[in-house]
């Protein structure tokens, strides 16, 4: 599978940044129609767009204002595709 990497600037309290990249109601703010699970290391988060499409990511790593690594399986190939915001 290929990396691929974004990295973009935003502007904002970096706190809400960080909660808005890994708790469901920071999700919901942004990105999902809702979300639902805990927000720690270990656990799922299901996120629902209006009922199209159901993404469930898993919290690899949490550093508090600082780094946000989800991964999600890819069925397809039987790896895990991360997803890191630092």
């Amino acid at each position: 599978m290929a990396r691929v990497r974004h990295q973009v600037g935003i502007v904002g309290d970096i706190n809400d940044v960080y909660r808005a990249l890994h708790e469901p109601a920071g999700l919901v703010g942004w990105w999902a129609t809702t979300a639902d699970g805990t927000p720690v290391v270990g656990q799922v988060l299901d996120l629902h767009f209006s009922g199209l499409a159901k993404l469930s990511f898993r919290i690899d790593s949490l550093e508090e204002n600082s780094l946000v690594r989800l991964a999600f399986p890819d069925p397809g190939r039987g790896r895990t595709a991360r997803s890191n915001s630092r």
